[in-house]
């Protein structure tokens, strides 16, 4: 059995419940929240019973897939240096508005911060190599300005307040990445960029223009269906890729128009392309 070093409160109300250094459980109320110096990792899940609205972490403190899920923090400032955030670590976090502490990051994980509502803005200065599948998915972003080489499947799917993306040093947009992202109206796309995913910015309805790079070499299935009187600024050599309607790609699951020959590859037929 492991053993419990546990901090109590004045009124002998356990606060704490930390196992050989391990933070399982929180249930401290305060505006701001200060951890035991003998924690040196949080557990999946250990503010959840706390009443915090802010707290930093410190550096020598590891953060497991889900340490923050469901807590009520409104502002975090991640150790120093930190370079991955795990899988759900901010999932479900309602309240969270900001997030200090973002520039070493080069990986952020699956569902990372996935329905996180009052997140708006999101700027990285240093390039990332991932941002993972469904890590941002159905959160509350308004504006995203992005340096990062792999953007995963779902990544920014249902982020309905979307407006605007600007996506630098971007290598891959994978399936779906912002699929259903219905405010979306201005989108920048650059070089390197090699590859845009199938249904990649499908049911992006209010997005009127897109330039595509030099760089691109696959625009993938329906990657911008359902967009009706669509512009496109594209590479010359791109026009067989963009008009073939034969071409199929990697269905979603959750599209059904799966191998649908006769349909449009890429956009609907009243997408208006202007090769360069």
């Amino acid at each position: 059995m492991k053993n419990k070093n546990r901090i109590n409160h004045p009124n002998q109300h356990q606060l704490w419940d930390i196992q050989s250094g391990v933070l399982y459980n929180c249930y401290a109320s305060a505006s701001q929240l200060i951890l035991p110096v003998e924690i040196h990792t949080i557990a999946r899940k250990a503010f959840e019973n706390a009443d915090a609205e802010y707290i930093c972490v410190p550096r020598h403190v590891a953060l497991r897939p889900g340490a923050f899920e469901s807590s009520k923090f409104k502002e975090i400032t991640l150790p120093e240096g930190i370079t991955r955030i795990e899988d759900q670590t901010f999932l479900g976090c309602e309240n969270l508005y900001k997030v200090n502490g973002i520039d070493s990051l080069t990986y952020i994980g699956r569902f990372a911060f996935a329905g996180c509502k009052k997140i708006t803005q999101w700027k990285t200065n240093q390039v990332m190599d991932m941002i993972d599948e469904n890590a941002f998915a159905e959160s509350g972003l308004i504006n995203l300005q992005l340096k990062c080489r792999l953007i995963g499947r779902k990544a920014f799917a249902n982020c309905v307040s979307l407006e605007e993306a600007v996506l630098e040093d971007t290598i891959v947009i994978d399936d779906a990445a912002f699929v259903k992202c219905t405010s979306l109206n201005k989108l920048q796309l650059k070089e390197p960029l090699l590859r845009i995913g199938d249904h990649a910015f499908r049911e992006c309805k209010n997005l009127i223009s897109v330039v595509l790079p030099q760089s691109l070499q696959e625009c993938g299935y329906k990657s911008f269906a359902d967009i009706q009187n669509f512009h496109v600024k594209a590479p010359e050599y791109l026009r067989i890729l963009l008009e073939d309607e034969h071409m199929v790609g990697r269905p979603e699951n959750d599209f059904k128009d799966q191998y649908y020959e006769g349909f449009h590859r890429v956009f609907d037929h009243s997408a208006n392309i202007q090769y360069t």
